[in-house]
């Protein structure tokens, strides 16, 4: 555990996090691991940063779906309207990421904040 908290401290003073979650990260040592392990970890980062992931994934589907390329096999458990929808939803998704991301911190929050290179 020790080793994984150090390297979770590494990797927070390395990347620039939101001002309301500087802390954004999560451990938990299962003491009953998968048989044939030692042990098991658990570990949950949240970031405004995955909008970025979330918008290349997007473009890449809006490129393949124009081509309507491998729509066959999804359009036997749902319409093409439930598609398109859903990515409207995850344009909707990328803006709110968007939008925290360049929220101001307060000024007492931005004087905690350390300047990062990356």
């Amino acid at each position: 555990m020790a080793e994984a908290n150090s390297s979770i401290d590494k990797l927070q003073r390395s990347v620039d996090l939101i001002h309301w979650n500087t802390h954004g990260f999560k451990l938990g040592l299962c003491s009953v691991p998968p048989v044939g392990h030692t042990a098991s970890v658990l570990g949950l980062a949240n970031s405004c940063a995955v909008g970025g992931t979330l918008s290349a994934i997007k473009d890449r589907f809006v490129q393949l779906y124009r081509v309507k390329a491998h729509v066959h096999h999804y359009t036997e458990y749902m319409s093409l309207d439930a598609i398109d929808e859903s990515v409207g939803i995850v344009s909707d998704l990328i803006d709110q990421y968007a939008e925290l991301a360049s929220v101001e911190p307060p000024p007492a929050a931005a004087e905690r904040i350390l300047p990062y290179n990356l």
